[in-house]
């Protein structure tokens, strides 16, 4: 296996964020089906603003955007970066690390409670990052784990990963 180097993580996480950031923005119904479809004005912005997430755009434009599709589509685009080889090889054992996970958990709880206001106008990506750590920086996550899941003690187990 290669060296996992210090920010591998992050270079995952952010395709997969960007993966989602598409989806949100960039899905439409064609023919009775989801399609991701950013039209060539659309694509042409995001490649020139986020040119190493650019396999990652090419791979989805215009198909559907399912678990099978999407997972290709991350791959491609980690195994483009310059540190390729050594992304996919690790990719298994970053996502499967806890921390990584609860990262992951943090995000998608950030987007369900943020959907609505992001939903107002199209954000770049990098709003979206920034919106998230100041959200991430700002809340009380184990409060949050308490409202959102609806428990009522404190000393939850899964809230008590939340710290």
């Amino acid at each position: 296996m290669a060296e996992l180097e210090p920010n591998m993580g992050w270079q995952v996480a952010e395709t997969i964020l960007f993966e989602q950031w598409l989806r949100f923005y960039f899905i439409v119904e064609e023919n009775d089906d989801l399609v991701l479809r950013l039209d060539q004005a659309e694509e042409e912005q995001v490649l020139e603003n986020w040119p190493r997430l650019s396999a990652l755009v090419e791979a989805l434009n215009g198909h559907a955007p399912d678990h099978h599709n999407s997972l290709a589509a991350i791959c491609l685009s980690l195994g483009e970066r310059e540190n390729g080889e050594a992304l996919l090889e690790n990719a298994a054992a970053i996502v499967a690390d806890q921390d990584f996970q609860e990262e992951l958990n943090r995000f998608s709880a950030w987007l369900f409670e943020e959907a609505n206001e992001l939903d107002r106008q199209r954000l770049p990506f990098d709003d979206w990052l920034e919106r998230f750590a100041r959200w991430r920086g700002s809340v009380d996550l184990r409060e949050y784990c308490l409202r959102f899941l609806g428990f009522g003690n404190l000393e939850q187990p899964v809230c008590n990963k939340l710290q």
